[in-house]
């Protein structure tokens, strides 16, 4: 797609704003920095339009930027020699950019919280969106069958997250220029799992739990939180791939952050163990590998959209079922994983190991506190299992071979295709 970059006439225009809100949705959300992301002056071929979809009215051309861009087209800027009909500092002026703004605005909230964009038909949209709402609900109707104040946790907890979650997008692709390509290319904000630290330290803050689990809580969610974003921070996919992986890579002299995130996840473990189960040895040892294991099963799924936050439902399911109290620890945190859903199920944003490394750990703590030892001990043999068979195995390729897993897997993933791929015909 090509974009025309009209010369800049002095005195039109008004203050920037709806030009800066432009040139923000289109660098966050496609990772682009144009110039004249406002242009209307481009070319584009039709079948191009037909695949991402145009939006309605002002968003059309930030929306044409952004979702071409995810589609892995080339988007070119084009000086050129034109002009054309400028608005000025009037009162028609300004109502004529507080109407781009407003689209501009509203295409940002849809396509940035994953419920809506062009090629979406309304009635999935709409969908989306029902759907997500009635989780939300749900969740804290969970917690008020728990306690009013777990419910209130969670009420707070979603309206945080919502307010959160473009600012987190933000912080994490531009100012820690964490964005990396997916496993269909295009380059997108990669540790938006950062919010769900931050969600779960507030809330255990505002509503502290019984004295040492709130302990181990704080410790689970800063020390998995902070592993996990150095790994997404330093590591590279090239270092070693696996437990066994990063093990050998270690043996050979060759230290990478898997290793780091391994060895440090464990010892957060036995911190758990020994503030829940002291002078247990044998108990602290359970504790540790559970809160490890359920940690890394999460990093392990976290390799298509969605994965990883279907894993960590069920993962958080014996906790609720056994526990209902438990809500108070993964009640905000499931509000922070719901709200980030729509956005990692459709393509636009991935967790990363900040997000993984929380989740897992959380849900892993919380069976800690609300299962009987010898559960606890049947978890640890059942997560060590799964390892075990990742090991020898790909996940990815079992899923596909199985029906169930496949359709669990392939659940709510609604996503633009890349347009390579449209062109010769292949579907997704």
């Amino acid at each position: 797609m090509s974009v025309a970059v009209l010369p800049k006439r002095p005195g039109s225009g008004g203050f920037g704003l709806a030009m800066a809100l432009a040139r923000a949705t289109t660098r966050l959300l496609g990772g682009l920095d144009l110039v004249a992301p406002m242009s209307g002056q481009r070319a584009l071929t039709a079948s191009l339009v037909k695949h991402v979809g145009l939006a309605p009215r002002f968003g059309v051309e930030v929306a044409l930027n952004v979702e071409s861009s995810l589609a892995g087209v080339e988007v070119v800027e084009v000086p050129l020699p034109l002009d054309h009909c400028h608005t000025s500092r009037t009162l028609s002026g300004f109502s004529h950019r507080a109407r781009q703004f407003a689209d501009i605005l509203r295409y940002l909230l849809l396509a940035g919280f994953g419920l809506a964009w062009p090629s979406l038909s309304k009635t999935s949209a709409a969908a989306r969106t029902a759907l997500t709402a009635c989780v939300l609900v749900a969740v804290i109707a969970l917690g008020a069958l728990a306690s009013p104040s777990a419910a209130g946790t969670i009420g707070l907890a979603t309206a945080a997250s919502v307010l959160l979650w473009l600012p987190v997008l933000w912080a994490t692709a531009e100012w820690l220029h964490l964005r990396r390509p997916n496993y269909l290319g295009p380059n997108l904000p990669a540790a938006a799992g950062l919010l769900f630290p931050l969600i779960g330290l507030a809330a255990v803050w505002l509503f502290p739990l019984h004295s040492h689990l709130q302990a181990a809580s704080v410790l689970t969610l800063s020390v998995f939180g902070a592993l996990g974003l150095i790994d997404d921070l330093f590591g590279r996919a090239s270092q070693a791939r696996g437990l066994r992986g990063h093990l050998g890579a270690l043996v050979k002299g060759r230290p990478t952050t898997g290793a780091l995130k391994a060895f440090g996840g464990l010892a957060a473990g036995i911190g758990v163990g020994l503030l829940l189960d002291p002078g247990r040895p044998g108990l602290i040892a359970v504790d540790a590998l559970l809160v490890a294991l359920a940690a890394n099963l999460l990093n392990l799924l976290d390799l298509r959209p969605g994965r990883a936050l279907k894993g960590f439902g069920l993962l958080c399911l014996p906790s609720v079922i056994f526990s209902p109290n438990s809500l108070h620890l993964l009640g905000p945190l499931l509000a922070a994983a719901i709200v980030s859903a729509p956005s990692d199920l459709s393509g636009r944003s991935m967790m990363g190991d900040v997000g993984a490394n929380v989740l897992g750990a959380a849900a892993g703590l919380a069976l800690v506190a609300s299962l009987a030892p010898t559960a606890r001990i049947a978890a640890v043999l059942v997560l060590f299992a799964i390892h075990l068979l990742c090991e020898r195995v790909s996940l990815t390729d079992l899923i596909a071979r199985h029906a169930g897993l496949r359709f669990i897997d392939r659940a709510g993933t609604t996503h633009l295709a890349p347009f390579s791929l449209i062109e010769h015909g292949i579907s997704r």
